[in-house]
């Protein structure tokens, strides 16, 4: 008979989770924006997220995909079609098996492969409503001290 102390794990946990002010300051875009594909969460390994704002960091889309699936493993963004701002990263140039194979797609993830602060709700503003500039501009302060 064989034992171990050793526990094993499918999907790895986090070894550290950063503070907010840690995710603000690792985060290499930070948007306002709002799922498109919520109905899919559990579908594909990427959601399309729609940028209505950047807050910090540049892309030229205003459709980017966001990791949500690795594997069986859940560390990426899952939320419904409600406003949201979003901490990410960008992720090597991986091949994606979604709807067909994509190669070398540009794709984000939240910020330390989801061991972070992955997004904020964003009260009172609905999708496809348009922001205040005063706001964006405040967040965009914020966000890029």
């Amino acid at each position: 008979m064989l034992s171990s102390s050793l526990i094993s794990y499918a999907c790895q946990p986090c070894d550290q989770i950063l503070s907010f002010d840690e995710t603000v300051k690792a985060s290499e875009l930070t948007i306002i924006g709002h799922a498109l594909d919520s109905s899919k969460l559990m579908e594909n390994q990427t959601i399309r997220v729609e940028i209505m704002a950047i807050l910090k960091g540049n892309t030229s889309r205003n459709i980017i995909r966001v990791r949500s699936w690795y594997g069986m493993c859940a560390y990426g963004l899952f939320v419904d079609s409600k406003v949201y701002i979003f901490f990410l990263q960008k992720v090597p140039k991986v091949i994606l098996f979604d709807e067909f194979p994509t190669v070398q797609e540009e794709i984000y993830e939240p910020v330390q492969t989801g061991c972070a602060v992955k997004y904020l709700p964003l009260a009172g503003i609905k999708s496809g409503e348009k922001i205040s500039s005063k706001l964006i501009e405040n967040l965009k302060f914020y966000f890029n001290k």
